[in-house]
């Protein structure tokens, strides 16, 4: 029996890939405190415990970076009832998956984007990212992997006069790690977030910290100021789409932020969106840019020459912060 561990949108992916090619999957566990998670697509998420109890044989696929990261460690998956696992590069089966016709497809504008990297470890880092697409195989991005995301000594260091622009502010992650990095000497931080949910864990870190010098911004960064269609409840993946499921307001971070010297955008594909709605922005201040360029297949070809179009000067440097999937990939552009 296929089971997969993870029930979110990475194990619906994983289930058409499987259906696609004749496989059932069974069914789905979760950790205990996961069970219910409003982030799961699929319904009666059994536990590990309850999956033991119901088969006897049991291919186990993780589906999830939480689950590959569980499988690797817990040795409680050595259950001899299990007969077989998987761990695959879950963003591998997404359907806007780089494939290997997508590369080879797009070979000269791939290598433009590699000319235009800054350092070894941004080239090292790109060619790990595109093997590990094409074959599902995380292991290329074991060698790259870069635990710090977005404050990266010597690269990305905070001045006391930073004005940052946190795009997608989600449940003030980036926040806490902000302040710890800039030792709280910073000007302003903005930060955009639309859910209710996560904004009131924003507001959280804001008591815990006694910070005053923040800006929550509940609003969508977008290419123009417009109302637009979002998929809420989907944990760190909701995002625009013209199916959504609520309204949400947009604007420019031109027209909202047009002082940032800093920008960081993880808005689940709208980063190209948001990049045009800050070309005053960037051709004015030269801010440090810090974007998500995995959401989209053409994210590493379109984002960086985009850029690069806006201010000739930036250098650009690439890191992987994830150990389990193709995901989490930034562009520095400095």
């Amino acid at each position: 029996m296929i089971i997969l561990f993870g029930a979110s949108r990475p194990a619906l992916h994983i289930t058409r890939f499987l259906e696609k090619n004749g496989l059932k999957v069974e069914g789905y566990f979760c950790s205990d405190d996961h069970v219910n998670d409003k982030s799961n697509v699929f319904k009666n998420v059994m536990t590990f415990d309850q999956v033991c109890a119901n088969y006897n044989r049991i291919i186990l696929i993780a589906a999830s970076n939480y689950g590959i990261k569980t499988v690797r460690m817990d040795s409680k998956f050595k259950d001899p009832r299990i007969i077989a696992t998987f761990i695959w590069d879950i963003a591998h089966f997404e359907e806007s998956m780089i494939d290997k016709s997508f590369v080879e497809e797009n070979e000269k504008a791939f290598d433009l984007t590699f000319s235009m990297l800054a350092d070894d470890y941004s080239r090292q880092t790109y060619i790990a990212y595109l093997n590990t697409k094409v074959s599902s195989d995380i292991k290329f991005l074991e060698s790259v992997y870069h635990q710090r995301q977005y404050f990266i000594e010597g690269l990305t260091d905070i001045s006391p006069t930073e004005i940052f622009v946190d795009g997608g502010a989600y449940t003030g992650d980036t926040l806490e790690d902000f302040l710890s990095f800039s030792r709280r000497q910073y000007r302003k931080y903005y930060a955009f977030e639309v859910e209710e949910d996560k904004i009131e864990k924003i507001e959280s870190v804001i008591e815990k910290t006694q910070i005053t010098n923040i800006v929550i911004k509940k609003k969508g960064v977008w290419c123009r100021k417009e109302p637009l269609l979002f998929n809420a409840g989907f944990d760190g993946g909701s995002n625009i789409d013209e199916n959504g499921t609520i309204e949400i307001q947009c604007d420019t971070i031109d027209n909202m932020a047009p002082d940032a010297t800093f920008i960081k955008l993880d808005v689940e594909g709208a980063e190209y969106q948001a990049l045009c709605g800050a070309k005053k922005t960037i051709h004015n201040n030269r801010p440090k840019l810090a974007i998500c360029v995995y959401h989209r297949k053409e994210d590493l070809i379109t984002i960086p020459q985009l850029i690069h179009s806006m201010n000739p000067d930036y250098q650009f440097y690439l890191r992987s912060h994830s150990e389990t999937s193709a995901q989490e990939l930034v562009l520095y552009a400095i």
